[in-house]
């Protein structure tokens, strides 16, 4: 099956999502791509057919630096992190870092920006992860939006619908609301550099 075959639509107008599939657990272990030498580019060239179809394409793999997360990241012009307010989760920027910078040798890609997620607003140690996070990619990475820890946004996956369509007046539903508008921001702002 080619990738314009499994995009699906989905209850938002003009968003769209290629669900993921067990299949892909283990995949870098198949004959097929541990034979090829260019199985990081099939994804990109897949993406390529379908580009001119979509203003954006979010890839989100499994964390770690995997099969998987490479071929998205030599897919990608850009890494948007997503950052759980935990020290092991913040413990592991370095090593994206480093990360980054190899795929930067064969692949430009730049750090876009980075958003915690699961944020609770009373955590004691909420400033030294915001400092840390800083330190790695520098403060201007980070998003002044944080998306707050909620049960809403569980209920929402477990019915298999979007959070605005669950409860969209719930605190998780404006924060990733103003998540989006930061994004755009940053991409109107991002475009105007470019001229």
């Amino acid at each position: 099956i080619g990738l314009s075959e499994a995009i699906v639509t989905t209850s938002e107008s003009g968003v769209c999502l290629v669900p993921s599939h067990p299949s892909l657990d283990g995949i870098e272990r198949t004959r097929e791509l541990a034979n090829d030498l260019y199985g990081h580019e099939r994804l990109r060239n897949a993406l390529k057919k379908v580009e001119h179809e979509f203003d954006f394409c979010f890839i989100d793999p499994p964390p770690g630096g995997g099969w998987l997360p490479q071929t998205a990241l030599y897919a990608s012009h850009h890494m948007l992190l997503s950052i759980i307010p935990e020290a092991f989760s913040v413990l592991a920027l370095a090593g994206l870092k480093e990360f980054q910078e190899r795929i930067n040798l064969h692949h430009g890609i730049t750090i876009f920006g980075a958003i915690f997620s699961c944020w609770d607003e009373r955590g004691a140690m909420n400033a030294t992860f915001v400092e840390e996070v800083e330190n790695v990619f520098g403060s201007e990475v980070l998003f002044k939006a944080k998306v707050r820890r909620d049960v809403g946004v569980n209920r929402a996956v477990l019915q298999g619908k979007t959070i605005f369509e669950v409860d969209p007046k719930n605190r998780a539903a404006q924060d990733y609301k103003a998540v989006a508008e930061e994004f755009c921001q940053r991409i109107q702002g991002q475009n105007k550099a470019l001229g």
